[in-house]
C-alpha cells in the first residue's frame, strides 16, 4: 500500500472512506500551514507548524479512531488513553463509524486544533 491519504483512503471501507476524507478536508480547512504526516502504520497526524500533534488519525478498515490533545468533553464521548500506552500530549481518543459520530467529534477535533 502506498504512504499516502489514498492508499490510507483506500485501506479503509466504502462507509468510511467520505468520513476520512472529512476529517481531512475540515483541519486542513482551519489552517493553511497546517503539517499532515501520513505514515504506513495506517496514521495520519496533524500539527501546526513548530508545534507537536494536535490530532491523530488511526485509520481502520471499519472505523477511523481519533487521537487528540486533552480538550473540554461535557458529553463524554471522548475516552482517556492510559498513560501507559506513552500517548505523550495525545491524551484522549474516540472512534468514528457513522457521519453522525463525526458530527459530534467535530467540534471536539476543532478545539484540539486550538489549542494545538
Amino acid at each position: 500500500m502506498a504512504v499516502n491519504f489514498s492508499g490510507h483512503y483506500d485501506y479503509t471501507d466504502e462507509q468510511r472512506r467520505p468520513l476520512l476524507s472529512k476529517i481531512r478536508r475540515e483541519v486542513c480547512g482551519w489552517d493553511s500551514k497546517l503539517i499532515e504526516t501520513i505514515t504506513a502504520q495506517q496514521r495520519i497526524a496533524y500539527a501546526k507548524p513548530n508545534r507537536r500533534v494536535f490530532l491523530e488519525l488511526k485509520v481502520q478498515r471499519h472505523r477511523i479512531v481519533l487521537h487528540m490533545v486533552d480538550v473540554p468533553d461535557p458529553d463524554h464521548i471522548l475516552s482517556r488513553i492510559p498513560e501507559s500506552h506513552g500517548w505523550r500530549q495525545l491524551t484522549l481518543r474516540g472512534e468514528v463509524e457513522t457521519d453522525a459520530d463525526l458530527e459530534r467529534f467535530l467540534p471536539l477535533i476543532h478545539t484540539a486544533w486550538v489549542r494545538g
